[in-house]
């Protein structure tokens, strides 16, 4: 926390408190660096054929049920 505060004698007075997130910089922005990553990976998948994107579909089912069963 941060505060900036006026002297008795100012005649204009301004205050000023900033606060800070502690966990914000080492926890919230890398797993939002994270998702953006997939983001664009995926939106790199996405694009060109069809038939490659419903290939990567069927590996995806295809691997999520091989993980589900053991």
């Amino acid at each position: 926390m941060q505060r900036d505060l006026p002297s008795p004698f100012d005649k204009q007075p301004r205050y000023r408190v900033t606060v800070e997130d502690h966990f914000w910089r080492w926890l919230y922005v890398p797993i939002a660096d994270l998702s953006g990553y997939l983001a664009r990976l995926i939106g790199l998948m996405q694009q060109g054929r069809i038939a490659v994107y419903l290939l990567y579909s069927f590996l995806t089912l295809i691997a999520t049920l091989l993980a589900v069963m053991r």
